[in-house]
């Protein structure tokens, strides 16, 4: 669904340097005033069926929320999105 609608993707994907990028891009971002990069990573996560977030989306209604509605979540549930995400985005890189 994602790639369908931004043609970046493609070009992201294309590229060797992509996970470090991804994750230099994501470490310079304030994650207590970014509800919206959160739940996108969330979306990404749960698309890429990324068992670690599974395993939280799953038991969690908040992530759920986050992910479902970008509805706000405490600084402790961002902290372990971005977590995942670094997590995510080093594995889909090797």
């Amino acid at each position: 669904m994602v790639k369908s609608r931004y043609r970046g993707i493609n070009e992201l994907e294309s590229r060797v340097d992509r996970g470090e990028k991804c994750l230099a891009k994501y470490q310079s971002i304030n994650p207590t005033g970014l509800i919206f990069t959160a739940a996108v990573m969330c979306r990404i996560m749960l698309i890429s069926e990324f068992d670690p977030f599974i395993m939280l989306y799953d038991s969690n209604g908040f992530i759920y929320d986050l992910t479902e509605e970008f509805a706000p979540v405490d600084s402790l549930l961002l902290e372990q999105v971005y977590n995942l995400s670094r997590e995510f985005l080093l594995n889909y890189n090797s």
